[in-house]
C-alpha cells in the first residue's frame, strides 16, 4: 500500500463522535510558521486538517511562514531591519515574502492536502481582492515629542470580503490562504500575523 493510500485509510477511519457536532461548521485555523520548521510536524498539521474535512467540517486554513521567509532573506542577502521591535518592509523584501508564501509554503500545503483527498485551495489575500488594509504608520516618543515612523509595505486589515472563501466552501473546497493583503492603493503590504484570522468573519 502506497504512504498516501495509509494516510487516506487512517484518515477515513478517524471521526470522533465530537467532531459530529461541528458538521457544517466553518472553522478558521491559524497555521504558524514555527509550526512548518520540519517535515513531520507539516504532515501532522495537514493530516488534522483533513481529518477535520472528512468529518464533515469546513476549515478554512490562514499559514504565515515566517523560518521559510528568514530563509530566503539569508539567500537573497536582505537584512532584517527593526525599529522598537517593529519589521520594516521595503519593496524588496515584500517580493521576497510573496515568494516565500505563494510560492513555496502555500503551494506545499496544498500538495500535501490534496494527497488525502482534501480538496484544497490556495488563495493569496490579494486574489478577488479578499483582504484590503490601510497603511501603518508606527508612533513613538523622542526627546522631541512624538513622531510617525513609516515601516515601509505594513499594515492593518481593512476590510475582509468572504465571497471568495464562501464559494469555495459551498463548492466543497478547503480553502487555505496567507495573510498578504492588497492595499487600496493596489500595493502588498504586510499584516500582523494575528490580525487577520480575528477579522475573518465567521457565520
Amino acid at each position: 500500500m502506497k504512504p498516501e493510500d495509509q494516510i487516506f485509510k487512517r484518515i477515513n477511519h478517524f471521526e470522533p463522535s465530537y467532531l459530529k457536532r461541528y458538521e457544517g461548521e466553518v472553522v478558521v485555523i491559524k497555521y504558524g510558521g514555527n509550526a512548518m520548521t520540519d517535515s513531520r510536524s507539516q504532515q501532522e498539521v495537514a493530516e488534522q486538517i483533513a481529518i477535520l474535512k472528512s468529518a464533515g467540517v469546513k476549515p478554512v486554513v490562514v499559514h504565515g511562514g515566517g523560518p521559510v521567509i528568514g530563509a530566503l532573506f539569508k539567500v537573497s542577502g536582505i537584512e532584517s531591519k527593526f525599529i522598537d521591535g517593529h519589521r520594516i518592509t521595503h519593496k524588496e523584501s515584500m517580493e521576497v515574502v510573496e515568494q516565500a508564501l505563494s510560492g513555496k509554503v502555500n503551494g506545499l500545503l496544498v500538495n500535501r492536502l490534496n494527497r488525502m483527498n482534501a480538496n484544497a485551495v490556495g488563495l493569496s489575500g490579494k486574489d478577488g481582492r479578499m483582504v484590503t488594509a490601510v497603511k501603518r504608520l508606527y508612533r513613538r516618543e523622542t526627546e522631541n515629542g512624538s513622531e510617525d515612523v513609516d515601516l515601509g509595505f505594513v499594515g492593518d486589515v481593512h476590510r475582509v470580503d468572504t465571497k471568495l472563501i464562501d464559494l469555495l466552501l459551498k463548492s466543497d473546497y478547503c480553502r487555505l490562504s496567507h495573510r498578504y493583503p492588497q492595499e487600496k492603493t493596489e500595493k502588498t503590504i504586510t499584516s500582523m500575523r494575528i490580525c487577520l484570522p480575528g477579522t475573518l468573519p465567521v457565520q
